[in-house]
């Protein structure tokens, strides 16, 4: 994992705590089965954490209906977000492999977009991927459409909207260190 935060945003003090757990991560690689950022991407960026969210929701329900699901030979690609463990699980799997100290956390990103309907672009490079390589390039734009539909429908409105992005942080540290 690389990632470099600039002096700016390392005055910040929640960048600042989360740079000090990323620089103590021993990159055990225990998370990697369970991170889909890893299995989508070969490397473990990070734990999304957003499956709750109706941005993943809505989409999951939109790809049950026709005639998306029939595009998807009745079994729509699975949001790899739902595979990520729970906090609990993530603690007791490091206790486990017998590290001494560990901190198992939420932490919830905001992003303020321009309105609601800029999640849609958001996702478009993210959860709606798996939808986009198992559909035509048209059936994907008719899926973005209703997709745009359905969140707003729930989501309601909203300019600027605050998007909540979760990610699951953690850190271990064996006895010797």
């Amino acid at each position: 994992m690389k990632t470099e935060f600039s002096l700016a945003q390392l005055a910040d003090p929640d960048i600042a705590e989360a740079d000090k757990i990323l620089r103590a991560c021993v990159h055990c690689g225990f998370c990697t089965a369970t991170c889909p950022t890893y299995v989508l991407l070969g490397d473990e960026l990070d734990s999304p954490s957003n499956a709750d969210h109706p941005s993943h929701r809505v989409a999951g329900e939109v790809a049950l209906e026709q005639p998306f699901l029939d595009a998807f030979g009745g079994t729509p690609p699975p949001d790899p977000v739902l595979g990520v463990a729970r906090l609990e699980e993530y603690a007791q799997l490091i206790d486990a492999l017998g590290f001494a100290e560990q901190n198992v956390r939420l932490q919830v990103y905001p992003h303020h977009l321009g309105s609601t309907a800029d999640v849609v672009e958001w996702v478009k490079g993210t959860s709606l991927t798996r939808f986009r390589d198992a559909l035509s390039p048209e059936m994907f734009d008719a899926f973005v459409v209703r997709y745009r539909t359905r969140l707003l429908e729930v989501l309601g409105d909203h300019s600027p909207y605050l998007y909540t992005f979760k990610r699951i942080l953690f850190w271990a540290r064996d006895s010797a260190a």
